[in-house]
């Protein structure tokens, strides 16, 4: 007999051998389960997966067998209105993983369908690859590493517009995750969530300009970053000497402003000068793997023998390749710069007592530690102690100096503690760790997202800004921001800069680019935030003092929520532009206008020959004439030579090249696509008037 799990919004069967037979939509009588067979769930034993091959239902509890593997696994079924909860009871037969939710659908990942579906994740033993909101495949899965017994996730299956009130409900039920006013489905209920904030480092000295540039540009968030030193977030004395109560003493002025304040974190990195590393490093450092010392070695001595070979260690490192050159003999840290060849196991070009440490002699057989690190900084083991006092020190200084907000930058590196397959649950930790230890609930942002930071994140999409073409950066991002509207989250367009000139390498923000950007802002109600704005540039720098108040003003009618939907609708168009105006009867109003790009790179009749049609009939013509910045002649004496082509092999085939992505995930791609080359050689010759030239090879 088959199994139904039913409420008022869906009808889930599974059948007696395990396989989904239907996830209906109540209300249409749609079958929303994808066509291909499927498993109600599976397991990973010894490296092999099995599906479900019987399955039984009493009193609220599905019992499944994963036929040859000897597996049973009890799993509680709650029904509540609008949402199924399922509880990992029991499982038997030890198995590495367990996905107990496991539904393939033809549903869609967006927002505004008529029905939706998804599994949230509602503690750490518990994994949900697609992010909250609708989703396509419904599957949530738990590991021995991490607990069986315990797992817990909630399905959610509804219209889209009724989605997040019963998420609401749900996560309020949850006790294994953080629950947040500001947070998950509860962020678009808050206002502060929509603000926009600048980047700063305001003190005792400066915090009024600060504030003075807040109410003239119209923000009301101020992110300080670079003020606190990262790991043990001690207050750097050249901008605090009386520590956190002066911070404390900045935060309070500006909250009397009307002004939030917010730390800006590297989350659970450790800056080198920290006690934690110097002079002594704590045992507790995260750690990829250790060696054994083959010799002994003086204090002096710049060579490292070992026992094993040294194939895994990094020849360099770097932002794509966030591991360190660093190892740890007894309380030594030593920084290698080459590793020798697989023959000699060994490090060279060691300098030793790093990071502060004493230079100490060691004896053959000593543990040699490899230390882990990611953006410069070491890092805490993910299961020792220390990895909550890193968490607890952003807490004190938030709890202490009355911060409104954090930004756990640097949370993308969390595949550094447990590997890419753990980084879920890193990650998460962490911010958990934190959340939990805070005084009272504030807002907050991370420089990554996965599914369990949903529950404390209060605004997503902050993007690095561009350096040129400012409006199509701002268009795309807006496209990525409407599909993520699906996460029920407050959406945002920074980082932006809005800049004069500042060389060729950046396009000038000009007073149309800050029309688009901010008429796109009201459209889909997004807040910014701004880099590279500061007192003293403010003061400086008549373009910025000039485009403050049209700032302000985009920002104060978009938190009155001053225009209506249909305003709105055009703004958010596409192809669209608009210029904010105040109409003779003071109500402000947008213009439709039009901009057209040309350039013009030769006087030969062609590029310097324009045809534009303008779609709203007779004006008089406007222009902005832009200068390029272009390259002299060859043959120009104060030229820098780049390469003369003089050698071979100086531009070779390189072998394979391998990125570590932002995810932590490894990208491996060759230099040239199948059959071309990247080659280039001298030019044989005869050459017309310069002396060498490289060709590239076929």
């Amino acid at each position: 007999m088959q199994v139904i799990l039913e409420n008022e919004l869906v009808r889930y069967a599974i059948g007696e051998d395990g396989q989904n037979r239907e996830i209906v939509d109540v209300k249409s009588g749609v079958n929303h389960l994808s066509g291909a067979p499927s498993s109600c769930a599976t397991v990973m034993t010894h490296g092999q997966e099995r599906s479900a091959s019987a399955v039984a239902y009493s009193d609220g509890k599905l019992m499944i067998e994963f036929g040859a593997s000897g597996v049973v696994a009890v799993i509680r079924v709650d029904t509540q209105p609008g949402y199924f909860l399922f509880t990992v009871e029991s499982v038997s037969g030890d198995p590495d993983e367990l996905a107990f939710v496991n539904i393939p659908t033809t549903l869609e990942a967006k927002a505004d369908q008529l029905f939706s579906a998804s599994v949230i994740a509602l503690n750490l033993q518990t994994n949900v690859e697609e992010l909250p909101g609708p989703q396509k495949h419904l599957w949530a899965a738990c590991y021995q590493c991490f607990g069986l017994v315990g797992a817990q996730a909630g399905l959610v299956a509804s219209p889209f517009s009724e989605m997040r009130g019963i998420m609401k409900i749900m996560v309020n039920e949850a006790e294994g995750v953080p629950h947040s006013p500001y947070g998950g489905p509860f962020a678009m209920d808050a206002d502060i969530t929509y603000g926009s904030y600048l980047f700063g480092t305001p003190s005792i000295e400066t915090v009024d300009s600060w504030i003075e540039l807040c109410k003239d540009i119209g923000f009301t968030q101020i992110d300080f970053i670079g003020c606190l030193n990262y790991g043990d977030y001690q207050p750097f004395p050249n901008l605090y000497p009386n520590g956190y109560a002066d911070v404390r003493a900045v935060t309070d002025r500006l909250h009397d402003a009307g002004i939030l304040a917010g730390l800006h974190t590297m989350s659970f990195s450790i800056n080198k000068a920290c006690n934690w590393v110097t002079p002594v490093p704590d045992p507790r450092l995260a750690k990829e793997r250790a060696y054994t010392l083959a010799e002994n070695i003086d204090t002096e001595s710049s060579v490292v023998p070992l026992a094993e070979p040294t194939t895994d260690l990094p020849k360099y490192i770097g932002y794509y390749v966030r591991r360190s050159m660093t190892l740890q003999i007894d309380d030594e840290l030593i920084e290698y710069t080459t590793v020798a060849d697989e023959s000699s196991y060994a490090v060279t070009g060691c300098r030793r007592g790093a990071c502060g440490t004493a230079p100490a002699l060691h004896a053959k057989g000593a543990p040699v530690h490899h230390l882990k690190e990611c953006w410069g900084c070491f890092a805490p083991d993910g299961e020792a102690t220390l990895f909550g006092e890193v968490a607890n020190r952003i807490a004190t200084v938030i709890n202490e100096c009355g911060f409104d907000f954090t930004y756990l930058d640097g949370l993308d590196g969390a595949h550094i503690i447990g590997g890419e397959e753990n980084r879920w649950h890193y990650g998460a930790k962490f911010a958990f760790e934190v959340f939990r230890r805070l005084e009272r609930p504030i807002m907050v942002e991370m420089a990554t997202f996965h599914h369990h930071l949903w529950f404390v994140r209060s605004r997503m999409q902050a993007w690095d800004h561009t350096i040129r073409a400012h409006k199509k950066f701002i268009d795309l991002h807006c496209q990525s921001n409407d599909g993520a509207r699906r996460m029920f989250m407050p959406l945002h367009l920074g980082w932006s800069r809005v800049l004069a000139w500042q060389g060729p390498e950046h396009d000038a923000t000009y007073l149309d680019d800050v029309h688009h950007l901010w008429s796109r802002a009201i459209g889909t109600d997004a807040g910014y935030s701004l880099q590279a704005v500061n007192p003293e540039m403010y003061a400086k720098e008549p373009w910025l003092r000039k485009v403050a108040p049209l700032i302000r003003t985009y920002e104060t009618l978009r938190r009155q929520n001053y225009f209506p939907e249909a305003v709105k609708a055009k703004l958010r168009e596409s192809d669209s532009e608009h210029r904010l105006r105040q109409a003779e009867d003071g109500e402000w109003e947008f213009l439709p206008v039009q901009y057209e790009r040309h350039k013009v790179e030769e006087t030969d009749g062609f590029t310097n020959v324009w045809i534009t049609s303008n779609k709203f009939g007779r004006q008089p013509l406007k222009l902005r004439i832009e200068a390029l910045m272009g390259c002299g002649t060859y043959e120009a004496p104060d030229n820098i030579v780049l390469a003369d082509f003089a050698s071979e092999g100086e531009f070779s085939d390189r072998s394979e090249r391998i990125q570590l992505l932002n995810s932590g995930k490894v990208y491996s791609y060759g230099d040239a696509a199948p059959g071309l080359s990247t080659e280039v050689c001298p030019h044989p010759g005869p050459l017309p008037f310069w002396e060498r030239a490289g060709v590239r090879v076929p």
